[in-house]
């Protein structure tokens, strides 16, 4: 299903980007979200700056979306910037599980079901990856 699967000791050496990253996606929810006011208040009181909100709406807009994307790229999912949510996939007793990170946790110390909502997350102590460290030769770049 997903060509890279997380060891627990792995992703929990990626939570100090993970909280870079979040912060970012955060700053940039942020900054959107007052572009937007901004732009409807501009909108309703006959501004000419409008065409300028939208353009860094539009702009804003692809810089999250491709921030996304790149972590997607490493197989690191985003579930929720509002509440820094990440998840990665690990194997878990042969299956597919998610490992689940949210922002304020000091390490990942607990898995969803592939399909499973958030707040399903279950306690995690190793993943069938743990065992052998192949991740080491090969980190994420």
């Amino acid at each position: 299903m997903f060509s890279k699967y997380y060891s627990l000791e792995e992703a929990n050496t990626l939570i100090p980007w993970f909280h870079e990253e979040i912060i970012y996606l955060k700053y940039l929810q942020d900054t959107l979200h007052r572009t937007y006011r901004k732009r409807r208040a501009a909108a309703e009181a006959g501004e000419e700056e409008v065409f300028l909100l939208e353009a860094a709406i539009d702009f804003l807009e692809w810089q999250t979306r491709d921030l996304i994307r790149q972590l997607e790229t490493k197989y690191v999912f985003v579930r929720s910037v509002q509440n820094g949510q990440i998840d990665l996939p690990a194997k878990a007793n042969g299956r597919t599980v998610m490992l689940s990170w949210k922002f304020g946790e000091s390490a990942i110390s607990r898995y969803r079901e592939l399909f499973a909502v958030y707040t399903k997350r279950k306690r995690i102590e190793a993943t069938d990856d743990d065992a052998d460290p192949e991740w080491r030769k090969y980190p994420l770049e």
